[in-house]
């Protein structure tokens, strides 16, 4: 059973299907929907969060900005050059 789950939204879902997250047992659900990122806790209730427990140094932000739909290959090249950039 997972602990995180990923879910990109281009049309509908999203934040209706938690409870079906929270019935799998999945602690924390990240969904991309209407060009941001939300980080929900499903532990006890359901949460926004900030910050997950897996990932605590990851910066969902700055992830938003390099998540494109309509041009991933340049958006990952994007996010790498600024993981190279924030490490030195």
């Amino acid at each position: 059973m997972p602990d995180f789950a990923i879910e990109v939204n281009l049309t509908s879902g999203g934040v209706d299907k938690l409870s079906i997250y929270q019935g799998l047992g999945v602690s924390e659900v990240l969904i991309w929907q209407d060009d941001r990122l939300q980080l929900f806790d499903l532990r006890d209730g359901i949460k926004v969060m900030t910050r997950s427990q897996f990932f605590p140094e990851l910066d969902f932000e700055m992830l938003a900005q390099f998540v494109c739909p309509q041009d991933q290959p340049q958006a990952m090249k994007d996010f790498l050059a600024t993981l190279h950039d924030l490490s030195g």
